[in-house]
């Protein structure tokens, strides 16, 4: 008699009633020789309730060695009655790998209603239930942005440079690189710092193994937690390999999406030694860490010696979503053992953080101080004469303040606001 098969997540169980068996099987990978997982084989009573362990092993479905092999070791395991365990465990595995492998059917588009508004779980960081990278050199305060975006989005508390979170909900916090006493304790001191009447609550996870060997541990906190916020901190020790390769990458971001396809979730990166003097960094690893995110943002911190203030810029480096944002400027005061507080900053005040904005915002920043010559602009900046005069003339805040456009550059350019009304053009 064929058994009932049943699925409960990415969990799939056989069930032979009359016999009083189970063969399930979780925790299913594709690898190059086969599909590979759990298996657990139980006696059931009537009522479809596990009553009895018999036998668990990791197996490879798709091997006829390994199938016979499970099926002579059980038939030493369970010897009353008259038990055809190779038939069972050829149907089973069948079975399951059928189950696994058909996946959901496709869709009509014209079924989905469309959302013309992008929504945002926190703007403009975070566009809701996508998967977002915010990444940057060790130290530069990554965590603590991202504990404060949890913070705000479980009271709904803007924070400073205009971060706004648009949904209400808990965190989970998967977290590779410090621990539950450190991470309480931040979340201590920043509901204090945000003048929040007591520090909202942010579930936390330590995390040992890399994601996809701990998927339905993982899994039963999101069932039980439903967060609107899913964040894995770092990258590098939750992919499981080497970060380099993209066939590890590629698994993590399928990893990622499996396990929390309800919530926004962002992922914490490092980035390269060769990128730390360059004017703008990337994710450490392969390039699909930046290409299957829907949203990056790179962190730089300002260089401050014997300082009690972390102040940084955010950077957009790239949106699949929406528009590319203008920078953030975040600052960080530790006011130990009471507080940290968060105040905005603007990212142009800062030399070092201004060096990593795009062309158009470092020219305003140099402009300020009065008007240039196209010359005197490429010496100060580093750019091509030609490079700067595309992006001058599509800057709607400059103005050309004389026709001339002169030999080597002599060109003038300044600030609509230091214009001449009754001069020339």
């Amino acid at each position: 008699m064929d058994p009932i098969i049943r699925r409960e997540d990415d969990r799939i169980f056989c069930l032979w009633m009359e016999q009083g068996l189970g063969i399930g099987f979780e925790s299913l990978r594709e690898k190059p020789d086969g599909l590979h997982g759990e298996v657990s084989v139980q006696t059931i009573d009537a009522t479809m309730v596990k009553s009895g362990h018999v036998h668990w092993a990791r197996l490879n479905l798709s091997s006829t060695s390994a199938r016979l092999a499970l099926a002579r070791f059980l038939a030493t395991r369970v010897k009353q009655g008259k038990v055809d365990w190779h038939s069972l465990i050829e149907y089973a595995c069948t079975a399951t790998a059928q189950a696994f492998r058909e996946g959901k059917p496709a869709i009509a588009l014209s079924t989905v209603p469309p959302v013309l508004d992008r929504p945002y779980a926190l703007f403009p960081l975070l566009p809701l239930g996508q998967t977002c990278v915010l990444y940057g050199d060790g130290g530069s305060g990554k965590s603590y942005i991202a504990l404060s975006l949890a913070l705000s989005l479980a009271t709904l508390h803007g924070l400073p440079s205009g971060l706004r979170p648009q949904i209400q909900g808990c965190t989970l916090y998967l977290d590779y690189e410090t621990d539950s006493q450190e991470q309480s304790r931040r979340r201590t001191l920043l509901s204090t710092g945000l003048g929040l009447p007591e520090p909202p609550e942010v579930h936390y996870q330590r995390m040992e193994r890399p994601l996809a060997d701990d998927l339905q541990r993982i899994k039963s906190d999101v069932r039980r937690l439903r967060p609107v916020l899913l964040i894995v901190d770092s990258i590098a020790p939750a992919c499981g390999g080497e970060p380099e390769s993209a066939e590890v990458i590629l698994r993590f971001f399928n990893t990622i999406r499996e396990l929390a396809p309800d919530s926004t979730r962002l992922i914490l990166s490092h980035i390269s030694k060769g990128d730390l003097d360059k004017r703008r960094a990337r994710p450490f690893g392969s390039a699909f860490t930046r290409n299957m995110a829907r949203s990056c943002w790179e962190v730089r911190r300002e260089d401050q010696e014997e300082s009690d203030a972390l102040t940084l810029g955010l950077f957009h480096d790239k949106s699949n979503e929406d528009r590319l944002h203008s920078p953030r400027g975040l600052t960080f005061s530790f006011e130990f053992p009471d507080r940290v507080t968060i105040k905005g900053s603007d990212v142009t005040d800062s030399p070092e953080l201004a060096a990593s904005t795009r062309l158009s915002s470092r020219l305003r920043v140099a402009l300020r101080s009065g008007a240039r010559t196209l010359k005197e602009l490429a010496e100060e900046l580093d750019a091509k004469p030609d490079t700067l005069r595309r992006t001058l003339y599509r800057m709607n805040d400059v103005s050309q303040l004389n026709k001339k456009e002169g030999k080597g550059g002599g060109s003038v350019w300044g600030l609509v606001s230091d214009r001449d009304p009754g001069g020339e053009g």
